[in-house]
């Protein structure tokens, strides 16, 4: 296979992949909001709060597109933001009572989903997908470095 015909396939995979509905979503949630309530909660767990400049960090996304989304999990009672009390530039997210028993059951749907595509492949076939895919991240991440760097060279 020619290095053109393997993006394209990659990129045909990734797209599928996309395509695919995992999980039916909560209460009409958009799927964006039910990331974006995931990363809220994964970031409570770990740090006890959520910045919104974190999430800006993990996501890639803009702090305009993640106000619009908190703004429709606000309104669903989903979380509460604040502004930091020690930087009082920061806003920081929680996520309330039903934004966390809604969290934990997509998780839960998540889990399952997996458990079942796992079962349909030989053990060995999915202990070489993480391999290889880890791989693949590796390599995407180090062009990306890569890449930052020489543009940060360049502006000096």
């Amino acid at each position: 296979m020619n290095q053109k015909t393997t993006q394209a396939a990659v990129m045909a995979c990734m797209e599928r992949m996309h395509k695919i509905r995992f999980w039916q979503s909560p209460n009409g949630m958009a799927p964006g909001e039910c990331k974006l309530l995931s990363m809220i909660c994964r970031l409570e767990r770990e740090n006890g709060v959520a910045a919104v400049s974190e999430l800006c960090k993990m996501t890639g996304m803009k702090s305009a597109s993640i106000s619009r989304t908190m703004n429709a999990l606000e309104q669903k009672s989903m979380i509460e933001r604040s502004i930091d009390p020690k930087h009082r530039r920061n806003v920081l997210v929680r996520s309330t009572a039903e934004g966390k028993e809604i969290d934990s059951a997509l998780q839960h749907e998540m889990c399952r989903y997996w458990d079942a595509v796992f079962a349909r492949l030989p053990e060995q076939d999915v202990t070489e997908l993480l391999r290889i895919w880890n791989e693949i991240m590796d390599s995407m991440e180090a062009v990306v470095k890569e890449r930052a760097d020489a543009e940060s060279e360049g502006t000096e």
